[in-house]
């Protein structure tokens, strides 16, 4: 009787360690507080612990699109399929994955890239707002552990394509632990068939025939696809791949031939968008020529809400500026859709030993709470490597992979936190399985604004705030307890 409970208890921490990245940082993780979610979606069907095989992964970020553009996320929304684009792509990857419904980013891009590559809040590593466009400004800190540094350890390479905007130069992405980059480094392109190429730290001459250095006119959505593809073909390793689009970030244009004609006489944010989708379904096409892909696990997210004149739905009727930039729903609900590779090539699930990453019951929907910076811990365990960011929170539970069913308190958020610093204005918010407290505080004229919203009131009509609520006084100690962690104060001004 002894042995069985030791090895009972052998394997519940065996469990944690997959859920958290170590014991020890989801101990330190000042986001848990003492009301446990709900899970309706519980795995289903025999499960076995998977043993150490290794496992690529994919990562896909679209910029600027939030929930509120994906006809994934219609039964949330309850946006008309005619108002979005058609992505038959995004929905084959949820046919064979999980759409998670509750996944929030930061309100804008680059706080939302480092918490991806650090598994650490913007409060934490400083990158709070978007950086500016000028390659030398100060970015994300050299002294930050990223993703593909960490996962190094175990023999993965790492590659990025695309879009950058963390800082550091010209070189950043590559002395933040990319073994390649080819892409963008800042924010927006000047044009989407003109625009500024950088392949390890060197700009790409777009004509060499002039004496000087002309931005690239092939197209940037393809670009990125067809990079991506190159690199991966050459490995030879167990890989990391992040492919960062730039679409649909402004400036809207109508996509070129391109996109092969998918979205030609759309000139707008969703023409953009299925251009992106035409051009993953090409990448994943490429991966399974070459046998690659059904050992993939492959992620899928926005960084961040729609921009102001293009959002949809339940958000564009808020009282609230309810859209990127802001941390009401519209600013920060992302698709969020994990996809077993596996499955996108044989159309069944995969075999037990095919090792951490892979989905044992497919095509579903996922309330729990997941966010953009629980990637890091994510990865880091389908690597093999244990993470210990703070505020990671691994999501290979939800997919199936525990060695036996758990009740979800023991491996799923308890609530999630999002911020936004500039010059003039700190906002945050901080939800749990029933409320979302936002937290605004204007430095121009030192005023603080407190609401609270039921997280059913997707567009947060009625403000809650003051009117005695338990769950109050329970989110504003979550701010505070994690402000406090890095002795930090909001109304001091920006980390």
């Amino acid at each position: 009787m002894q042995h069985q409970q030791t090895l009972i208890g052998l394997l519940l921490m065996a469990t944690l360690c997959l859920a958290a990245g170590a014991p020890k940082a989801l101990a330190q993780n000042p986001m848990i507080n003492p009301h446990p979610i709900e899970n309706p979606n519980p795995p289903t069907g025999p499960i076995s612990l998977p043993p150490s095989g290794l496992r690529n992964v994919l990562l896909v970020v679209v910029d600027d699109v939030g929930m509120d553009h994906s006809r994934q996320y219609i039964p949330v929304t309850g946006n008309a399929p005619i108002d979005l684009p058609a992505t038959p792509t995004i929905r084959r990857l949820a046919r064979s994955g999980i759409i998670f419904h509750n996944a929030w980013a930061n309100p804008v891009c680059s706080p939302t890239r480092a918490g991806v590559l650090t598994g650490r809040h913007a409060f934490r590593t400083t990158v709070t707002n978007a950086l500016s466009n000028n390659l030398n400004a100060p970015g994300l800190p050299a002294a930050e552990v990223t993703l593909p540094e960490l996962i190094a350890s175990a023999g993965y390479v790492s590659g990025l394509s695309g879009k950058w905007h963390l800082g550091g130069g010209a070189t950043g992405p590559n002395d933040q632990g990319f073994d390649e980059h080819r892409g963008s480094l800042t924010g927006a392109l000047s044009a989407y068939d003109s625009w500024n190429k950088y392949v390890n730290g060197v700009q790409v001459d777009g004509n060499p025939a002039t004496a000087a250095t002309d931005p690239v006119t092939a197209y940037a959505t393809q670009e990125n696809v067809q990079d991506a593809f190159a690199w991966i073909q050459a490995q030879t390793s167990h890989w990391f791949a992040m492919v960062a689009f730039n679409a649909a970030h402004t400036p809207l244009h109508t996509p070129t031939a391109a996109c092969n004609g998918v979205a030609s006489a759309v000139a707008d944010i969703n023409g953009m968008i299925e251009c992106v989708d035409y051009w993953i379904d090409w990448l994943l096409s490429e991966l399974e020529g070459i046998g690659t892909l059904e050992n993939t696990t492959v992620i899928f997210i926005g960084d961040n809400g729609t921009e102001s004149a293009s959002i949809l739905g339940p958000f564009s009727s808020s009282p609230n500026p309810s859209h990127k930039g802001e941390v009401y729903e519209g600013g920060i609900r992302v698709p969020f859709i994990i996809a077993d590779g596996y499955h996108l090539v044989h159309g069944t699930v995969a075999p037990s030993s095919s090792g951490a990453g892979y989905i044992s019951n497919p095509d579903r929907r996922e309330e729990a709470m997941v966010h953009t910076v629980d990637i890091f811990a994510t990865v880091a365990g389908i690597a093999g490597v244990a993470s210990t960011a703070e505020d990671s929170v691994s999501i290979p539970p939800h997919m199936g992979t525990g060695s036996f069913f758990l009740p979800p308190f023991l491996y799923a958020r308890q609530s999630m936190y999002t911020e936004r610093c500039t010059s003039s204005m700190y906002q945050a918010a901080v939800r749990n399985s029933q409320y979302k407290m936002i937290y605004r505080y204007d430095y121009n004229t030192a005023t603080l604004v407190q609401e609270l919203y039921a997280v059913s009131d997707l567009a947060e009509v009625t403000n809650l705030f003051g009117t005695g609520i338990a769950d109050e006084a329970v989110l504003v100690d979550e701010l505070n307890s994690m402000w406090a962690s890095e002795s930090y104060d909001p109304l001091t001004g920006c980390p």
